[in-house]
């Protein structure tokens, strides 16, 4: 008897069974996230991974799915793509591919990353970039066919710097040319009157050379021939010559800028996002009823040209344009004056019949 005592003495007892979490599922998931606001933010570390994303919903049971959609990327290695923002690969463009690229196209393409994607783009990540490119093209709908594949192309080398398989949406192109006016001599006087004084010089010459914007900045006194009062620049956009004679206004400015040239042998000490946030104060101070761009000042050129009576193929070998139909479509706007002048011919016709 005295040895069963101790066998049973000798007995461990455990405490009843328990799970390992002492705590419902639903309340561990729920310190996995937490309710920031009207939004659920996640709250967790997974694989190594600190997991603070908001998750955009004020829904618990939603935040949650997506909470495991985010743990799901982690173990397939696609959460640092995901989590990557459009402007830290913007800067990445611009300061490692944009700068092997000719001169003419950084102006053009930096002017487009830091004026029309950066503020558009802001905070956005590549997980979230799909819908938001779209929505950008369809708020650019409006501009011409070559600036929005220009557009395009610099949004696609940019999200591929983090993202080697994404690929752009389909992006429906507007045909055509949009702009039904150009700028009158007087427009043209009224709006660099508004110009800051160290743009005059580079306006005057954009519109009595038709040189684009880039060109012009870009040019150099090895383009200019002043023995011969003649310009001789290669265009940035064809990569054709063309050999514009100097006007009376551009001898002056030519004349004007050589009292102060530059040692790097530029004429002009300008940048084109520079020069057209000066544009776009003018054109608001001009109070014109309708908006011109820089770009109008080459519009300006070719359209004066047009209508004092040039014939469309040496306007078209002026301005560097190889197809005179495509000069006809855009730089076509005869005035009132011209067509009346035109038309006029009629009558000395009937004279000459009626005799």
């Amino acid at each position: 008897m005295a040895s069963k005592s101790n066998k049973s003495s000798d007995m461990v007892v455990f405490p009843p069974w328990k799970p390992w979490r002492s705590e419902p599922k639903g309340e561990l998931m729920r310190k996995e996230i937490r309710l920031r606001g009207r939004n659920w933010y996640a709250n967790t570390r997974f694989m190594g991974e600190l997991l603070q994303d908001c998750l955009d919903t004020s829904d618990e049971k939603i935040a949650r799915r997506r909470l495991e959609h985010l743990k799901a990327m982690i173990e397939r290695g696609d959460y640092q793509v995901f989590k990557m923002k459009f402007e830290e690969l913007a800067h990445q463009y611009l300061n490692e591919v944009l700068s092997k690229k000719s001169k003419a196209s950084q102006a053009r393409y930096e002017s487009i990353v830091r004026v029309h994607l950066i503020p558009f783009f802001s905070g956005t990540r590549l997980g979230e970039i799909s819908e938001k490119v779209k929505t950008y093209f369809d708020e650019k709908g409006k501009l011409p066919e070559s600036s929005l594949k220009k557009h395009a192309r610099v949004i696609r080398d940019i999200i591929k710097l983090g993202d080697k398989s994404f690929n752009l949406p389909a992006i429906v192109y507007r045909k055509g040319f949009y702009q039904t006016r150009f700028l009158s001599e007087e427009e043209l006087d009224h709006v660099i009157s508004c110009l800051d004084d160290r743009y005059h010089a580079l306006a005057l010459l954009l519109a009595h050379t038709g040189l684009r914007l880039s060109n012009a900045i870009n040019l150099n006194w090895a383009d200019v021939r002043l023995n011969k009062d003649m310009i001789e620049v290669k265009q940035s956009k064809t990569g054709d010559f063309v050999r514009i004679p100097f006007t009376e206004v551009v001898s002056d400015v030519m004349r004007f800028r050589q009292r102060i040239r530059r040692m790097d042998g530029k004429i002009f000490d300008v940048t084109v996002r520079a020069f057209q946030k000066a544009w776009k104060r003018a054109i608001r101070k001009a109070g014109l009823d309708w908006v011109p761009r820089p770009h109008d000042l080459r519009h300006f050129f070719c359209s004066s040209l047009l209508n004092k009576g040039v014939d469309h193929l040496t306007v078209a070998t002026l301005s560097g344009h190889k197809s005179v139909n495509l000069l006809k479509e855009r730089y076509g706007h005869l005035t009132d004056d011209t067509l009346r002048k035109a038309i006029s011919t009629f009558n000395g016709c009937r004279q000459t019949v009626a005799n």
